[in-house]
């Protein structure tokens, strides 16, 4: 049981990619604003080469997590956490 709950979270984490570059792989379902998103933001879309302010997306369990009031997310790398705005700006249908 241990172990399936460590591996959920592996596959449950952030991502953040500019307009540009969304993410092709994963489910993710919604791309919220980081703090100071577009003009003030240290999230730069982590696609090799690009310096573009990025979103953060987050796949469905994320999705929820942000519906019901949270606003601080992990990425996979564990690397640092993000904090995020109320605002989406964008939702898979």
């Amino acid at each position: 049981m241990m172990i399936f709950i460590i591996l959920d979270k592996y596959f449950n984490m952030a991502l953040c990619r500019c307009k540009q570059h969304p993410p092709t792989r994963g489910d993710y379902t919604i791309a919220v604003a980081p703090v100071g998103w577009e003009e003030n933001t240290s999230s730069i879309c982590g696609r090799a080469g690009c310096q573009i302010p990025g979103l953060i997306w987050l796949k469905e369990r994320e999705a929820h997590d942000f519906e019901i009031g949270v606003r601080i997310f992990m990425f996979a790398s564990f690397v640092t956490k993000v904090r995020v705005e109320d605002q989406v700006i964008y939702r898979k249908n």
